[in-house]
C-alpha cells in the first residue's frame, strides 16, 4: 500500500496512475486532518478547509480535525467551519481523533478496516 501512495510500482521507477489496489477499494469513512503543522492560515485557505469539510459531509466521511493552533481555529471558525463539522470533530491530538474514528466505524458496520497513517 505504502508503494502505491507514493506513486511507484515495486521494482519499477516510474510513478503508477492506474488507481489503489484492490486491498484499499474500500469506501473512505473517515479522514483525520493533522493540523499540527498549520500555523498561520488566511480567509483563502481557511475557505478550502471548510470546502473539503463540505464535501466530506455530502460524501458521507467523517472528517476529524487534530492538534489545530486556536489562531488557525479562530480563521477557520469566522469561515464557518463549524457549519460542516461539530466541536466532537476537533481533537488535541492525532491518536485521540484516530481513537474516536476506529470507535465510530466499529459501531457502524465492519470489524476491519485499512488505516492509513
Amino acid at each position: 500500500m505504502l508503494e502505491w501512495h507514493l506513486g511507484l510500482r515495486r521494482g519499477k521507477k516510474t510513478p503508477k496512475t492506474d488507481g489503489p489496489p484492490d486491498a484499499v477499494a474500500e469506501p473512505v469513512r473517515a479522514v483525520v486532518l493533522d493540523c499540527g503543522g498549520i500555523t498561520f492560515a488566511d480567509a483563502a485557505g481557511a475557505r478550502e478547509v471548510v470546502q473539503l469539510a463540505s464535501r466530506c459531509q455530502d460524501a458521507g466521511i467523517h472528517l476529524l480535525l487534530a492538534q489545530c493552533h486556536a489562531s488557525v481555529l479562530g480563521t477557520l471558525t469566522q469561515a464557518g467551519l463549524l457549519d460542516r463539522v461539530t466541536p466532537e470533530q476537533l481533537f488535541v491530538s492525532v491518536q485521540d481523533a484516530a481513537a474516536y474514528a476506529l470507535a465510530r466505524l466499529e459501531l457502524a458496520g465492519p470489524k476491519t478496516c485499512t488505516v492509513w497513517v
